[in-house]
C-alpha cells in the first residue's frame, strides 16, 4: 500500500506553477513504482485527482472515491461570478481563505 502527500502538502515539495497535470504525473508514478497498476482511493479534491487520473487512462484496475467537491445539483447556490478573480487576488497576498 502507498500513501503520499499530494504537491505543497505535508513532507510534499511543490515546483511552480501550480498544475493538475503535474498530479496526475505524480499518481502515474506511484502506479509504476507498485507494480503498473493499482486500486486507487481518494478523498475530497484527491477524489477529483483520482476520477481524473482515471480518465487520463492511467492503470487503475479499481476506483473509490469519497466527497469530490463536485455540485451536480442545484442544493448549492452557484459559485460567484467573481470567484476566480477574488481566488487569484488572494493567492496573489498569500491569504488562503475567502473573506
Amino acid at each position: 500500500m502507498f500513501t503520499y502527500d499530494r504537491r505543497g502538502r505535508g513532507d510534499s515539495g511543490n515546483t511552480a506553477p501550480y498544475a493538475i497535470d503535474r498530479e496526475v504525473e505524480d499518481i502515474d508514478a506511484l502506479i509504476q513504482e507498485a507494480g503498473g497498476s493499482a486500486c486507487l482511493f481518494g478523498m475530497s479534491s484527491g477524489a477529483a485527482l483520482a476520477l481524473e487520473a482515471a480518465n487520463r487512462g492511467l492503470a487503475i484496475r479499481k476506483l473509490a472515491v469519497y466527497e469530490a467537491p463536485f455540485i451536480v445539483d442545484a442544493s448549492r447556490p452557484p459559485i460567484p461570478d467573481d470567484f476566480l478573480t477574488r481566488l487569484n487576488g488572494l493567492v496573489a497576498s498569500d491569504r488562503d481563505r475567502m473573506p
